[in-house]
């Protein structure tokens, strides 16, 4: 029961979450354009008129005339000096009376200023503003802010405002990572303003708080907010490429991507004792259940179990069987229950095993998501489809194969079309599939007791491959590698009921090589009719395929030329489902299907400009994204300290808030490209209790070995002036 109860509470945070994110989105996909249309009589009177053009997903929405007016001209405004002096500058507010607002309960202005803001007619813009601040708090600005209308007309932010100005303010709060933007991005909106405040300081007050705490959740739900919008571009874009300098988790971010894409997590299958010994030793320090920052250290492991004291207990035994039901919890998505305060010990082990291998496997396992690394001497033929020579039995054979991305392509396609069949008809197919592997095996038996299989009294079988038969005849002049009989399209013939020569030579279901020895296909499929005739014919009840994603990652993209590597794939990349015809031809066909179902995410050191130039053509078709230096996401305060001092070198932020180029950056380069980034910084360290020292000898190996020489090195190559050469040198742990 307690279990259920865990559940239903973590679900309901999981739906909230979901739903605040959903909202971030929304906010940050909103486009805005802002026209001034005001005249310059109307200028003279104080007013400032603008027309927005909201875009969003490929609609654009265009308001009526909206009217701002100068503070000092506002009689509602009891305190303009003091608000432009905050400023420096001229304020114009939205013109409350102009508009007509202010009046009624939250419903009533929220209808009023939809009115005021469309032409009557326009149904598809009326829903769009609903959706931005509705009343029953199901608007996106409500959820973010944290809000909900009131009827406290002076407390509420939607109501004083023109909801734009708002969006705006979010939007800049967003891409400055949760941290508050400069006085100037709030120029434009009416706050409840205090006026108890000494003359010369001026407090925003009540609405202003729903700003902070907006921030506040933006700094906490940042990385999962940011893997959402990488996945959404992704799942439009169907390949992206993620760029940034050195150390920024390019890659890592990639590894994330795919996982939450795939859904595949690295995890202990099967855990048992022997791999609990094998991964927990003595010494180790393990973060207790709750999570906080106390630690048990693992005083012994025997036959028992795990033995964990923390600082103010005696030793515990965390019992086998015990942590492997925590585990076994935990791959299931559940919360372990702590029943009675009585697994606390069971639950840290559990907890330590689940959270350090919970990376994504890639490795051959793993049929759904590949890494390759590109370089230079990268070609067509190793990426998309080449001849490979062979040495078999001394003779010299030249195979056109296809290489990492059509053979994963294929496997995404194939997925992606049985997907899309009936249960029925992947019954049959799953049928066949298996009873023509009992044929393979039975004329695998009969080549190995008598040297071949013959299929008449001139031609046989005398090898089978891993998806091919190869053939010969007693009378042909062909090489003693004979031809090849791909088990596929045997199958595929089967299915399709083409039981004839002809039929098989007419079909372009199958290969062009089955077509052209439509005869030796038609002898194989007699054999198998047979091979079936003799068996129980019965099918097996399937269920409907599920569609899996696929993604390939291609690490350090631009290293290699891509126009040359990809070849036609570049049409393949945006027309996803339709062939494109290769250079080289396959079992008689040329045609190369990316299926939509196949994601392909890259990265992209921009700091190395020795690599190769990608193409306009190429990047029309992939999305490019900044992955950029964060610190937040280090923990050790030395290295935070580090982190700035080295960024110091590259970026400043001038008057207005912005960031800048630093001096000692050369004019030609952007900090963007260069500045190194957190992960130089992340220490090993900082994983579990070890001491201050050790973190701080970790942090000067870095220093020494890592920053320090790419620092040297940005010198020689022009990217840091001479300027930076002594601040370099004198970097320091403090």
């Amino acid at each position: 029961m307690l279990v259920l109860y865990i559940n239903i509470i973590r679900n309901k945070y999981l739906k909230k979450m979901n739903k605040y994110l959903e909202s971030l989105n929304f906010i940050n996909d909103i486009s805005l354009s802002i026209q001034d249309v005001t005249t310059e009589a109307e200028a003279q009177s104080g007013y400032k008129i603008v027309v927005v053009t909201y875009d969003y997903k490929g609609k654009s929405y265009t308001t009526k005339k909206l009217y701002y007016r100068n503070i000092i001209k506002q009689e509602s405004v009891s305190n303009p000096v003091l608000i432009m002096r905050h400023y420096g500058k001229p304020v114009f507010w939205l013109d409350i009376e102009k508009h007509n607002w202010p009046h009624g309960t939250g419903a009533e202005i929220e209808q009023t200023v939809i009115d005021d803001m469309i032409e009557i007619d326009e149904d598809d813009f009326r829903k769009f503003l609903l959706s931005i601040a509705n009343n029953n708090k199901s608007g996106h600005l409500q959820i973010v802010t944290r809000e909900g209308k009131t009827q406290q007309y002076g407390y509420n932010l939607e109501n004083n405002n023109h909801w734009h100005d708002i969006i705006l303010l979010l939007q800049k709060i967003i891409k400055n990572g949760g941290n508050m933007p400069p006085k100037e991005a709030f120029i434009n909106l009416v706050f409840n303003w205090g006026n108890k405040e000494p003359r010369e300081r001026v407090k925003l007050d009540h609405t202003y708080k729903f700003i902070k705490d907006f921030a506040k959740s933006v700094r906490k739900y940042l990385p999962k907010f940011q893997e959402m919008e990488l996945i959404n571009i992704l799942k439009y874009k169907k390949q992206i490429i993620l760029q940034g300098p050195p150390g920024t988790g390019k890659t890592f971010s990639a590894k994330k991507i795919a996982e939450i894409l795939t859904g595949l997590k690295k995890s202990i299958n099967n855990l048992s004792e022997s791999k609990i010994k094998s991964h927990i030793k003595a010494g180790m320090k393990l973060a207790n259940a709750s999570g906080k920052k106390d630690f048990y250290t693992v005083v012994d492991i025997d036959e028992k179990g795990v033995w964990l004291q923390s600082d103010t207990s005696r030793a515990w035994d965390a019992s086998y069987v015990n942590i492997i039901k925590k585990y076994n919890e935990l791959r299931a998505g559940q919360k372990p229950a702590n029943v009675n305060g009585k697994n606390p010990y069971e639950i840290a082990v559990a907890q330590y095993l689940f959270k350090s291998h919970s990376n994504i496997v890639l490795d051959s396992t793993n049929n759904q998501v590949e890494l390759i690394q590109f370089h230079p001497s990268y070609t067509y033929e190793d990426f998309v489809r080449g001849i490979t020579v062979k040495n078999g039995d001394g003779q010299i054979e030249y195979i056109t194969e296809n290489k990492i991305l059509v053979a994963f392509a294929n496997k995404a396609l194939r997925n992606y079309r049985d997907f899309n069949k009936g249960t029925e008809e992947l019954s049959q197919e799953k049928w066949t599939r298996e009873k023509f592997q009992e044929f393979v095996d039975e004329i695998q038996d009969k080549i190995e007791k008598d040297g071949k299989y013959d299929l008449n009294r001139h031609v046989f079988i005398f090898e089978v491959g891993e998806d091919s038969f190869r053939y010969t005849g007693s009378a042909w002049n062909s090489s003693t590698n004979g031809h090849s009989m791909k088990f596929e399209d045997l199958i595929i013939a089967y299915l399709n009921d083409l039981g004839s020569r002809k039929a098989i030579n007419n079909s372009r279901l199958v290969s062009g090589s089955a077509r052209q020895h439509a005869t030796y296909y038609y002898y194989v499929l007699n054999r198998f009719l047979k091979f079936l005739s003799n068996k129980d014919a019965k099918k097996i009840n399937t269920q409907k395929v599920e569609l899996k994603n696929f993604v390939l990652i291609i690490d350090e993209i631009n290293r290699a030329n891509l126009s040359s590597v990809l070849g036609e794939l570049v049409y393949a990349l945006e027309y996803r489902g339709e062939g494109v015809e290769s250079m080289y031809e396959l079992d008689g066909a040329r045609s190369i299907v990316l299926p939509p179902n196949l994601f392909i995410i890259g990265t992209m050191n921009t700091a190395d400009r020795s690599v190769g130039h990608i193409d306009y053509a190429i990047r029309r078709r992939f999305a490019f994204v900044d992955v950029l230096p964060k610190v937040t996401v280090i923990k050790n305060e030395q290295a935070i300290r580090l982190f700035k001092d080295v960024a110091a070198l590259f970026v400043k932020t001038d008057d207005n808030g912005e960031l800048k180029n630093a001096g000692h950056l050369a004019p030609d380069f952007d900090y963007k490209d260069v500045q190194l980034g957190h992960s130089y910084f992340l220490l090993q360290a900082d994983g579990d209790n070890s001491t201050e020292m050790d973190r701080k000898d970790e942090l000067q190996l870095r220093l020494d070995y890592e920053i320090k020489p790419i620092l040297r090195e940005y010198l020689k190559d022009g990217i840091l002036l001479e300027s930076a050469s002594a601040i370099i040198e004198d970097l320091r742990i403090v």
